[in-house]
């Protein structure tokens, strides 16, 4: 069963929104499929280092904020 791990995402969905960026778009400048990021935007997936690099770029996020958009700050 796949685990969904959906809060820390919201915020970088939101920033596709403001941005105007669609997921096929973006799936084609990270070099995935559509459906592939879909599941990395829902949580079901991780993205890899250099997948967070790329979309970083294509969307505008500062180094400093990358934590913000693909990390979770919950502690277990």
């Amino acid at each position: 069963m796949k685990t969904k791990v959906y809060n820390e995402l919201k915020a970088l969905k939101k920033k596709l929104r403001e941005e105007k960026i669609t997921y096929r778009s973006l799936s084609r400048d990270v070099n995935i499929s559509v459906d592939a990021l879909n599941s990395k935007l829902n949580g079901y997936t991780d993205f890899t280092r250099s997948e967070i690099m790329r979309i970083a770029k294509c969307v505008n996020i500062n180094s400093s904020d990358i934590v913000k958009y693909f990390f979770s700050t919950v502690i277990t």
